[in-house]
């Protein structure tokens, strides 16, 4: 299956978001560093676990930034 993840198709072979995320290196350590929204909508940590992934979803890890 394809998912759009920050504007970059790739294949992948996991089925939910928290294996996506995991897979693409934002695991345990970069908890409260980011957000993520699929299709333009914010998912909350809580339910990475439970989101099934879809061909063609498009997925957007944000960071935080700071600044003057």
């Amino acid at each position: 299956m394809q998912v759009c993840l920050n504007g970059d198709w790739l294949e992948v072979a996991v089925s939910r978001l928290d294996e996506l995320l995991r897979q693409q290196g934002f695991g345990p350590a970069a908890d409260g560093n980011f957000v993520v929204a699929v299709e333009q909508c914010l998912i909350q940590p809580a339910q990475y676990h439970e989101l099934e992934l879809a061909d063609g979803m498009r997925i957007d890890v944000l960071g935080a930034m700071t600044g003057g």
